[in-house]
């Protein structure tokens, strides 16, 4: 696809943990999610998110956000639970934008639903 000739591309002019390759990463991500195949993204958003280490951490969270809810649809609890962990756990977590915090709280609850402990979910959502 044009996605992944554009990402080789990029790599091999800038390097693999440019901030603009993970933006490309980022890309089949979520066209991966697009298409219905949530499960395709959730590597391609984690790939995305280790590129921006150190150089853009609001959008690193935003990408570990973004494969949790992947990790939601695909019944994957433990991995949103790691994932919701890393961004509260991050240095920047008290300035990433309150809809990215939220998003993550979410997940967490989803998580705990999809585990079946109503309780958590519940206080995760409340």
């Amino acid at each position: 696809s044009l996605f992944t000739r554009a990402l080789a591309t990029r790599r091999a002019e800038l390097g693999p943990t440019h901030p603009i390759v993970g933006y490309s990463i980022d890309d089949l991500g979520r066209l991966a999610y697009a298409r219905g195949d949530t499960a395709a993204g959730i590597p391609f958003m984690l790939e995305a998110a280790e590129a921006m280490r150190g150089k853009n951490e609001p959008q690193r969270a935003i990408q570990y956000v973004m494969a949790a809810r992947g990790a939601v649809s695909v019944g994957r609890p433990a991995l949103v639970d790691s994932l919701v962990a890393l961004v509260f756990g991050m240095d920047s977590a008290a300035a990433l934008p309150p809809l990215t915090l939220a998003i993550a709280v979410e997940a967490r609850g989803g998580a705990a639903a999809g585990r079946g402990d109503a309780r958590a979910a519940e206080a995760a959502w409340l």
